[in-house]
């Protein structure tokens, strides 16, 4: 498993144990020996996102383009 997958696990799982919890101080997560905080949910989310579409991008399962729509008639 690669550092971006272990670092997504992390962050989902961190994500979801803080929200069930309503956490609201400072958010941990240590991946690999490296660690990050947060201050708060959102910013969590945020970086989830960014981990998983790389990820994603790593793994071969992200689409360059998912979409092109150049006007006209749909």
């Amino acid at each position: 498993m690669s550092f971006a997958s272990n670092r997504v696990a992390q962050l989902e799982t961190a994500y979801n144990n803080a929200s069930s919890a309503g956490v609201v101080g400072i958010i941990s997560v240590t991946v690999d020996g490296v660690a990050t905080q947060f201050s708060s949910l959102a910013e969590l989310y945020d970086e989830y996102l960014k981990w998983k579409s790389r990820a994603a991008r790593e793994n071969g399962t992200r689409p360059r383009v998912s979409q092109i729509y150049l006007g006209g008639i749909r």
